[in-house]
């Protein structure tokens, strides 16, 4: 049945056909012998807009992201060698909203020598780049920059040995702020010394931590505290301990086995007064859950739309933000970059940054940008520093 609204096409045309001897140029269309084709043609007009009121509407679709589990590959050169890696992933792709965080700027290359697992922290006025892997040799050199592009070298040796996967950080011990170094590994050999430095050149042995050896663990400055959370431990043991301490020295078990499962190579961060972990590899699983906490004993896992399983990605807050940057899951590294305002919800950011794909790199945020320098695709060890504002 042709409902009334179906006629408004012809409805129209008999409004307008009376008016079209004013229309300029239309007079010779309007002489009797060719009204014949102008109605006709007004018939064929309406059938049209009929046709086209009943079909399908057309759909306005805003691509946020690509969501696929094969995608296609992103070419990295370093070197003067050509490196083939996996872009994109679960949840990941060329994507993305934009804006904050999607444009990445390289803003040093050379500086330092190409490493993953090593440590970046913002102490005093300057960036500091501590110790890794090379891919061939492991590392104990210390690096500054007072603008991210141009590096010194503090020491090629630090007293410090060699190692990588060292949990990093700036603490004040009640005797002043100092650069932080605890654990690490060096081929089979986990530690887990205490090292400090107010210069980033001299370190001073300051004891022994009384948890066991272990690499990738979180370090957080938290409350007034330095905390290490889960890792790697001496014999492939995965953590979930947790334990903080005042003076960096003395420490206390605030417990043996939090409510996350065991894990190493995940990211932290202080997040609107809460300590936050993301992320992992559990020995089994990469993992991609969110978990908060205040006191170190109570862990809250979050609820909510994640970003996709990562190991060996980094997590920093900025610009009332908890951001995820690059990562592998042991079959696809990373150059994702993911945030959420809550920790909870997550956005793609940019699925495919500007930087290459990477993990075991670090980040910080210094001089009200988010920086990064450094990592592995497992092929190429990166030199670069790319910062983000």
């Amino acid at each position: 049945m042709i409902k009334a609204r179906d006629l408004v096409p012809f409805l129209i045309f008999l409004l307008i056909f009376p008016l079209a001897p004013l229309l300029s140029g239309c007079g010779e269309m309007l002489k009797p012998e060719n009204r014949g084709s102008l109605a006709a043609g007004a018939v064929v007009a309406g059938l049209f807009a009929y046709a086209i009121k009943e079909s399908p509407p057309a759909t306005l679709v805003t691509i946020a992201s690509t969501s696929t589990t094969t995608t296609g590959t992103v070419t990295t050169t370093s070197g003067g060698t050509t490196t083939t890696v996996s872009g994109g992933g679960a949840g990941d792709g060329s994507g993305g909203i934009g804006g904050v965080g999607a444009v990445w700027t390289k803003v040093a290359s050379g500086e330092f020598s190409g490493r993953e697992g090593h440590g970046l922290v913002a102490y005093g006025s300057q960036l500091f780049l501590l110790a890794g892997y090379d891919g061939h040799n492991y590392l104990n050199d210390v690096w500054q920059s007072a603008d991210g592009a141009t590096w010194t070298q503090a020491t090629a040796e630090a007293g410090f040995s060699k190692r990588y996967g060292a949990a990093c950080a700036a603490f004040d011990d009640g005797l002043g702020q100092k650069l932080w170094l605890i654990g690490g590994v060096a081929g089979a050999k986990y530690n887990n010394e205490i090292w400090k430095s107010s210069d980033g050149a001299a370190w001073t042995l300051a004891g022994y931590a009384p948890f066991s050896s272990r690499e990738a663990a979180v370090i957080l400055n938290y409350n007034s505290k330095l905390w290490i959370i889960g890792g790697l431990a001496t014999g492939g043991g995965y953590k979930n301990d947790v334990w903080s301490s005042a003076d960096g020295v003395t420490w206390t078990q605030a417990t043996a086995a939090a409510s996350f499962s065991p894990r190493y190579r995940h990211a932290g961060a202080v997040f609107y007064n809460q300590m936050w972990i993301t992320g992992g590899y559990d020995g089994a699983n990469t993992l991609n859950d969110s978990w908060s906490s205040t006191d170190g004993i109570n862990w809250t896992k979050a609820a909510g739309s994640m970003f996709s399983t990562r190991e060996g990605h980094c997590a920093v807050v900025y610009s009332g933000r908890i951001w995820v940057i690059g990562g592998q899951n042991r079959a696809t590294v990373y150059n994702s970059v993911w945030s959420s305002v809550d920790g909870s919800d997550w956005t793609l950011v940019a699925g495919n940054a500007t930087f290459s794909p990477r993990y075991r790199h670090a980040s910080e945020l210094f001089n009200n940008k988010i920086w990064l320098t450094g990592g592995t695709n497992s092929t190429s060890y990166r030199d670069d520093a790319w910062a983000v504002q």
